[in-house]
């Protein structure tokens, strides 16, 4: 893959860098190292960045450049790492159906991110994507990547976004295995007809309920602006849930509600309604196992209880598993 590299611009006006560059620098370094870097760059906030609050452009880049700094690593180097987190930030945030039909190659798929940008554009009014259009090299076929936008000197974001979308691609292959399949069913003499997945206009949440996940039951994260989480879980849909946690902290019922006695008791602390959700589990006890694993893993959270009580086994396995992520996104800022 060929790139021209250009002017790139993302969505700065709204939260959405801000926050994926802060869960790269807290999962890869640590808390302490993400509030060095805020420190540094003169950022005078508490908490976590809101993904649908609006930040100014002076702000990311300072953020960036303080990162560069005290990390001690290239800033090309980050901004690539970055523009892979910020990919795996978007499939976890409910979009991973709607990346599923962008395309089956590089070409389609890039191509497509348009029409994912002008859909957001109704959800995110204001937002400024960049464009992307694809063409052939004529010398030997080669694909061309063209992007346009306002905001200069982020073009290795982009850099990052494509390899982990070839990447994405070629484990989508792998799991699909229609050529393998073909070509071995007609060795049988059986003929094999490939229909089409859902066209993107199909799988594009409609505008008027921007996040369908929450019509499901499962297991979900709640942030507050002091920085903390919680965790909880329902067998009901999520919105329900969420619409209890509103109403018991507008009447102030701390008797009822976690959420509602942090709010309470700690002035000028703000929960984040955008809420993540982990996990669609439908059944009774694997939902509240996995509620009470995340409440395990995440130590900065505000429960009031560990939920399910789980074996001793999991209380050694979960930090096992936190410091293999942590060395493998280490390895992966000093690849070349």
């Amino acid at each position: 893959m060929f790139l021209i590299i250009g002017q790139l611009g993302f969505y700065f006006q709204y939260g959405f860098v801000n926050y994926a560059l802060e869960l790269l620098v807290t999962k890869t370094f640590g808390t302490d190292t993400w509030n060095l870097i805020k420190k540094n760059a003169e950022v005078q906030m508490d908490g976590q960045f809101l993904v649908r609050q609006i930040y100014d452009d002076e702000l990311t880049y300072n953020l960036i450049s303080s990162a560069t700094e005290l990390l001690k690593i290239p800033a090309d180097t980050i901004l690539e790492l970055f523009g892979k987190t910020f990919f795996e930030f978007c499939q976890d945030s409910g979009y991973d159906k709607i990346l599923q039909v962008l395309g089956a190659t590089p070409r389609d798929f890039l191509q497509n991110l348009d029409a994912l940008h002008d859909h957001l554009g109704t959800l995110y009014p204001g937002m400024k994507a960049p464009s992307f259009r694809c063409t052939e090299r004529q010398q030997d076929g080669g694909l061309v990547l063209h992007y346009y936008s306002d905001r200069p000197g982020l073009e290795h974001i982009v850099i990052g976004i494509v390899k982990v979308i070839n990447n994405y691609l070629q484990h989508q292959q792998r799991l699909n295995g229609a050529d393998k399949l073909k070509k071995t069913l007609s060795k049988k003499n059986i003929g094999v007809r490939f229909r089409t997945v859902k066209k993107i206009q199909q799988v594009l949440p409609s505008n008027k309920d921007a996040v369908p996940r929450l019509l499901t039951k499962g297991v979900y994260e709640l942030k507050c602006t002091c920085g903390k989480s919680y965790i909880g879980q329902t067998g009901r849909s999520i919105q329900c849930r969420i619409k209890e946690y509103q109403r018991h902290t507008r009447l102030g019922n701390t008797d009822k509600s976690a959420i509602a006695e942090h709010v309470h008791t700690n002035e000028n602390h703000k929960i984040d309604y955008e809420i993540r959700v982990l996990d669609k589990t439908k059944k009774y006890y694997p939902r509240i196992i996995r509620e009470s694993l995340e409440i395990m893993k995440n130590n900065n959270n505000f429960n009031r209880d560990d939920g399910y009580r789980l074996s001793n086994t999991w209380r050694l396995a979960i930090p096992r598993t936190r410091n293999v992520m942590v060395n493998r996104a280490r390895r992966m800022c000093s690849q070349p």
